[in-house]
């Protein structure tokens, strides 16, 4: 009943540890694929229907209109912490632009439960290593490539994350 409020207190929290420096790192999971998330048909968590059963064609009794309600919900939770980093100041420049976020789902295509094509977001220019206000394609590349460029963004110098026969190396596209 109170999913709403423990997400934006979590928000809060998060946007407040970063601020006072208690933490560089946050990591925030609001909930998954298939947890028995409830919202109602005007996308505010609480009673209803299963947002991941939405996620479905009706002949599995979901309501897509209904899902993408529940995900735009979300959606504003990514707002209301992306804007909360922003109205921090952090030496000459905001926190927002010393950060970075990353907010992805686990699915491309729900109804498959498929994990290729997860669109994602990025906020934040990382102290100026990352470009915003643009949408990149950046088709053939995977999430080891993602994360070799967060690395590298913040210091790092590996060329690899995880399996290296996903592939290597940062994505180009990404950088200012």
């Amino acid at each position: 009943a109170n999913y709403g409020a423990v997400v934006d207190l979590n928000i809060e929290l998060a946007i407040q540890a970063l601020a006072c420096g208690r933490t560089n790192v946050v990591y925030i999971q609001n909930s998954r694929s298939v947890s028995g998330r409830l919202f109602n048909d005007a996308g505010e968590p609480g009673t209803g229907f299963g947002h991941h059963s939405d996620s479905h064609d009706k002949e599995f009794g979901g309501d897509i209109a209904r899902y993408y309600k529940g995900q735009n919900w979300y959606m504003g939770r990514l707002a209301k912490l992306i804007g909360g980093l922003r109205d921090i100041k952090a030496g000459d420049n905001s926190l927002l632009y010393n950060s970075l976020v990353m907010a992805l789902t686990e699915f491309g295509d729900c109804q498959g439960h498929n994990m290729s094509n997860i669109g994602l977001v990025l906020a934040g220019q990382a102290g100026g290593y990352f470009q915003t206000g643009t949408c990149i394609d950046v088709k053939g590349s995977n999430h080891n490539n993602l994360l070799v460029t967060i690395l590298q963004a913040f210091g790092g110098t590996e060329t690899t994350f995880g399996n290296a026969s996903f592939g290597s190396g940062p994505i180009a596209a990404l950088k200012a």
